[in-house]
């Protein structure tokens, strides 16, 4: 593991962009299925039509700021690695 450092040294900073940006994705991807749940219980149960406004944005938002994190954009990320 500590070669695979020595290696990666001179790409730390699209290292931690990738691992940021991989984590961002994620957080994105797991919380829309919460918040899809959180309009059933709380918005459409008791009727409530400005939280389900509210919480639909939230999703729309995530859904957009996932949709940037897509791993086909990735080479764009690690730019360093990709050059050969």
């Amino acid at each position: 593991m500590l070669r695979l450092f020595k290696y990666l040294k001179p790409y730390i900073l699209q290292v931690i962009i990738l691992l940021a940006s991989t984590a961002l994705q994620v957080y994105c991807t797991l919380r829309l299925p919460a918040l899809m749940a959180d309009i059933i219980n709380n918005g459409i149960v008791p009727s409530d039509m400005n939280y389900i406004w509210r919480t639909g944005f939230w999703m729309l938002e995530l859904a957009v700021l996932s949709a940037f994190e897509y791993p086909s954009y990735l080479p764009l990320k690690c730019h360093g690695f990709c050059q050969s």
